[in-house]
């Protein structure tokens, strides 16, 4: 390996690792502006855990940056939470604690790294679109063509495909799409027969062929190909704010079908944990910055959703706490509170060293292979 090679892994790693913690210090960063907003102590803004790479107080904050981006915390004084610090000032119950603001006030705290997020993914979004954004599935559907870059091999949930790689799609069921792929979806996704006719150009002669419709959730249809995409041309800003908010609303509701599929199927294939995100996050830096803007804008999307799962170490739980906790007129039981983050925490740190084992051995499945024969040959000696 050469030289260059090896310093292009080495910044790639450096940016990809800077990205991850720069999403996660985004949300962080939301809880903080909030507490500022409305007077609350935050004693500690950590970001990462490992040797601190970094510290320096900044007024009555003890700002932290440690070696391994995958985590952050900010410790808000008045809320005591299992895993953020040394919370000295849990207790305390002055006009700088939490416990002594407003039910809508604690409601936005909590609420502030999600909405920090969800703002900062919407920004990039709108940037890309005004510079120019990366040839991306993720952009479908302003950066598709009506080409076909590659036909989905046929199983039991995917109906074998006439259509052939470059063939150019021209109309379905006589509605011209060609160079037109926002048509073309919206005319498959929203078809309620079970198949169409799809005129296509192939090696310059049209041909007419007979499609069935596969169905990816209730009322949505989808052919059985994928579309090659291209960089999108910088739009004027009318033209930009409308695809950033389509594009949006439809990661947004990916990223909702996608939980709600690994619920209602209770299974967690095709689930990465953090292993996996910072190992496409390290990938994607390497190949192009516009692509890590929109990873990272991707991801930011997914952690303030996520956030909003109703357990008491996400957002979502401390905000029905916080609901609960109005409506009862009373704080719940220390005890009660902090056996139910115990749980939790457990349930989450269980669920996390399992998807990073799964992780390992997807990335580096020799490693298990050779371990797998050591373990073989120590045994028969």
């Amino acid at each position: 390996m050469s030289i260059l090679s090896i310093l292009n892994t080495l910044t790639a790693t450096a940016l990809g690792l800077f990205g991850f913690g720069l999403f996660i210090a985004i949300h962080e960063f939301g809880h903080f502006f909030f507490c500022k907003l409305f007077n609350v102590l935050t004693p500690t803004f950590s970001i990462g855990f490992g040797p601190k790479l970094l510290s320096k107080k900044i007024g009555d904050t003890l700002f932290t940056l440690s070696l391994i981006p995958l985590g952050g915390y900010v410790e808000i004084a008045g809320n005591e939470e299992v895993g953020q610090g040394e919370q000295k000032e849990s207790a305390r119950a002055d006009e700088r604690s939490f416990k002594t603001k407003k039910t809508y006030q604690k409601v936005l705290i909590m609420s502030g790294g999600i909405l920090a997020n969800l703002v900062f993914a919407y920004a990039v979004l709108f940037f890309l679109f005004i510079w120019g954004a990366p040839a991306s599935k993720l952009l479908s559907p302003y950066a598709l063509t009506t080409t076909v870059e590659k036909v989905l091999p046929a199983s039991e949930k995917i109906s074998a495909s006439a259509l052939h790689e470059k063939d150019i799609i021209v109309s379905i069921d006589g509605t011209v799409v060609e160079n037109n792929p926002e048509l073309l979806v919206t005319v498959i996704a929203k078809n309620d027969k079970p198949e169409v006719q799809v005129e296509v150009l192939r090696d310059n002669q049209k041909i007419m062929l007979t499609e069935k419709l596969n169905e990816c959730t209730p009322g949505k249809k989808y052919l059985a190909v994928s579309l090659k995409t291209v960089a999108v041309k910088p739009l004027a800003i009318p033209a930009a704010f409308m695809a950033a908010n389509n594009t949006f609303a439809r990661l947004s509701g990916l990223i909702v079908s996608a939980l709600k599929q690994l619920c209602a199927q209770r299974t967690l294939e095709g689930a990465g944990g953090p292993l996996r995100i910072l190992s496409e996050t390290i990938k994607t830096a390497r190949t192009s910055l516009l692509l890590f803007l929109l990873l990272l804008a991707f991801l930011s999307i997914n952690l303030a959703l996520i956030n909003l799962i109703p357990l008491p170490i996400f957002d979502g739980g401390q905000i029905i706490t916080i609901l609960i906790e109005k409506l009862i007129g009373r704080e719940l039981p220390d005890k009660a509170r902090m056996g139910i983050h115990l749980t939790s925490w457990a349930m989450i740190l269980l669920l996390l060293a399992y998807l990073t084992y799964k992780d390992f051995n997807a990335l580096f499945p020799n490693i298990k292979k050779n371990v797998v024969q050591l373990v073989h040959k120590i045994r028969v000696a």
